[in-house]
This record gives structure tokens, C-alpha cells and sequence, in this order.
């Protein structure tokens, strides 16, 4: 979701003019989003506001931002590394919320941004690794509310 909402806001921002650097981001949320490119901004307060755009409509923006970084485009490039470094971030707090600096853990990496790819796991390693150099990452094959169901079952089962 946040990738996602971060490109319409960066798109927001190329079409008034006010970004340092050029970005496809208008061009391609245009055609992602059926809007009329002259008519951006206007088009854009429509389907956010009176459509409106679901969390998972913005979330599902986040392929069009990785795809776009990918392919060269500075804007989405550094959006890409600024929600890595957050879920880097927040892993990392996690991790030494949970455990203890000596405990060797698995950490499960699910949801939508594993789509993303290298341009995300790979910075989300780096800074587990110096940080937390006992954790065990693991790219989850299942979504996350599935996975969590399935931890609470076998940890109610476990507890028998």
C-alpha cells in the first residue's frame, strides 16, 4: 500500500512541476488508471475520492512503481529504496523487540511487496543482517493472514 500511495503522490507532484528529476509515473498511472493524461490532476481527485481507489487498488499500484524503477525511472527508484529502508526499519525493531541480540529466530518475509523483488528483499536483508545478524529470512509461499492462521493453530495445538 505504501509504495502504491507513494507513486500517486509522486505522480501528483511530476504533473504540478514540483519533482527534482523526470518520472514516467504520470504517463504510466494514466494508463493504469484509464485517465486522461491533459486532465490528470482532475481525473486523479475522481477516482480517489468519488470512485473511490480501495486499499487494494493503491496497493496493486506497487508492481507499476517496482516495474518503472526497474526500467530506469529515478522518481520510482527512490520510492522503491524509501519502503524498503521503512520495512527494513520495522523489521529490525520487531526483531529486537522479540529477541534477545544472542537468539537465532526466523523471520517470514509475505504479502504483497515480496512481488517487488530483489529491489526490496535485498536492502530488507542488508539491514537485518548487520542489524540482526541471527535472523533467519524466509520468503513466505502463502499469504499472511493464512500463515498467521496456521501459526495459531499449531501453537493452540502445541499448548494441548
Amino acid at each position: 500500500y505504501a509504495m502504491g500511495l507513494l507513486g500517486l503522490r509522486a505522480a501528483a507532484r511530476a504533473y504540478e512541476g514540483r519533482l527534482d528529476c523526470p518520472t514516467r509515473l504520470v504517463e504510466a498511472l494514466c494508463q493504469r488508471l484509464q485517465l486522461e493524461p491533459a486532465n490528470f490532476r482532475r481525473d486523479l481527485v475522481l477516482v480517489a475520492y468519488h470512485k473511490p481507489l480501495s486499499r487494494a487498488d493503491i496497493a496493486g499500484l506497487a508492481s507499476l512503481v517496482t516495474r518503472l524503477a526497474d526500467e530506469g525511472d529515478p522518481v520510482a527508484a527512490r520510492i522503491c529504496a524509501k519502503v524498503a529502508a521503512d520495512l527494513a526499519g520495522l523489521g529490525v525493531h520487531a526483531a529486537r523487540q522479540l529477541f534477545r541480540p544472542e537468539e537465532t529466530f526466523a523471520v517470514v518475509i509475505a504479502g504483497g511487496l515480496v512481488n517487488a523483488g530483489e529491489r526490496v528483499l535485498d536492502p530488507l536483508r542488508q539491514e537485518m543482517a548487520l542489524a540482526v545478524p541471527h535472523a533467519v529470512l524466509t520468503i513466505g509461499d502463502q499469504p499472511p493472514a493464512a500463515a498467521l492462521g496456521r501459526l495459531a493453530i499449531e501453537k493452540i495445538g502445541s499448548e494441548r
